[in-house]
């Protein structure tokens, strides 16, 4: 009724089919938007405070060992971003592209977990 093939919103689709292969998407996304994520990342690691601001511009501070998680939860999405637009594109990297975004996420994932469990559990 609908065709053969994937259509968008079907599921079987990944996001890298539905951006071109192009410059702007390899340097634009794998290297800009990457090196962004990983700049805020490595200011929450260094500063050791985030400041979250919501709808009445009053903020929210997270700091110590829960902004640092917060940095490497960042560090780990901006290698991921970074080996899935940039490495995937890339004939010589595609191999290690795999190899790297599961790296990336089993780190965010673990930040993640740990300060979930830090600020929802624990309550610190």
């Amino acid at each position: 009724m609908y065709g053969p093939g994937p259509s968008i919103g079907s599921g079987d689709e990944d996001i890298a089919d539905l951006l071109p292969e192009n410059g702007w998407t390899k340097w634009g996304l794998g290297v800009g938007l990457a090196c962004l994520v990983l700049a805020l990342g490595l200011v929450c690691i260094i500063h050791r405070s985030v400041s979250i601001y919501d709808d009445s511009w009053v903020p929210f501070v997270i700091d110590g060992t829960d902004a640092v998680a917060i940095g490497v939860a960042l560090l780990g999405l901006a290698l991921l971003l970074h080996c899935h637009f940039f490495w995937s594109q890339t004939r010589r990297l595609g191999g290690l592209a795999e190899v790297g975004k599961a790296v990336a996420l089993v780190i965010s994932i673990v930040s993640a977990a740990v300060l979930i469990v830090r600020m929802g559990i624990l309550n610190r």
